[in-house]
C-alpha cells in the first residue's frame, strides 16, 4: 500500500464513499478478495463441486438447441421419406437425457451454493462476533440498544435474502453513530 493511500483510507466507512481514489479502491478490491479467499478455503471442494455443476448444467442447456438441429437436420427427414421414427425418437431420447443431467446438475448447484454460503455466512457471523466481544466494555456501552443486537438484527435479513449481503453493508449498518477511533475497531 502506498503512503497516499494508507492516509486516505478511512476503514470501512471508505466502501460507502463515491468519490474514493484509484489506489484506495485498489486497496479494498484487494482486502475484500483476501476475505472472501479466507473465508472460502474450508469449503474448497464444495466450490468446487459447485463449479462443476455449474459447468455441467450449462453445457446440457447448450445441449438443447443443437440436439433441436440434429433432429430437424437428421431426425425428421428419415420419418417423412420412409416412415422411419428411430433416428428422431433416439434424438429425443438425448434431448431427455440432456433434459434430466441438467435439472440434477442445477440441482445440485443451488444446494451447495446454499451450504457453502451458509457456512460462510456462520464463520463471518463467528469472527464478528469474536471481534466485538474483544472490543471494551466503554465501546459496547456507548451504543443505545446494543451493537451485537444490531448486528444480529442484519445478519438475521442477510439469511432471510431481505438485504443484499456484504461485509460493507453490514459494517455500514452498525458503525453510523461511532468515532473515527471506534470505526478502527470495526474496521480491524
Amino acid at each position: 500500500m502506498t503512503a497516499e493511500a494508507a492516509s486516505q483510507w478511512r476503514g470501512i466507512a471508505t466502501e460507502q464513499a463515491d468519490d474514493v481514489s484509484a489506489p484506495v479502491a485498489a486497496l479494498l478490491r484487494r482486502r475484500s478478495r483476501r476475505l472472501l479467499a479466507d473465508l472460502l478455503r474450508p469449503y474448497r471442494r464444495g466450490v468446487s463441486w459447485t463449479a462443476a455443476a455449474i459447468v455441467v448444467a450449462s453445457l446440457a442447456a447448450l445441449a438443447g438447441p443443437w440436439l433441436v438441429g440434429i433432429a430437424i437436420d437428421n431426425g425428421v427427414p428419415p420419418v417423412v421419406r420412409a416412415g422411419n421414427p428411430v433416428p428422431l425418437l433416439r434424438i429425443a431420447a438425448l434431448f431427455t437425457g440432456t433434459v434430466i443431467v441438467q435439472a440434477v446438475a442445477t440441482r445440485m448447484f443451488v444446494t451447495m451454493t446454499g451450504r457453502v454460503g451458509q457456512s460462510v455466512v456462520l464463520e463471518l457471523r463467528r469472527r464478528l462476533f469474536r471481534h466485538l466481544l474483544r472490543l471494551p466494555v466503554a465501546f459496547h456501552e456507548s451504543r443505545p440498544g446494543g451493537l451485537v443486537g444490531v448486528v444480529e438484527g442484519d445478519q438475521v435479513l442477510v439469511v432471510d435474502g431481505e438485504v443484499p449481503f456484504s461485509f460493507g453493508c453490514l459494517v455500514h449498518h452498525v458503525q453510523p453513530g461511532l468515532s473515527p477511533r471506534q470505526r478502527g475497531h470495526v474496521a480491524a
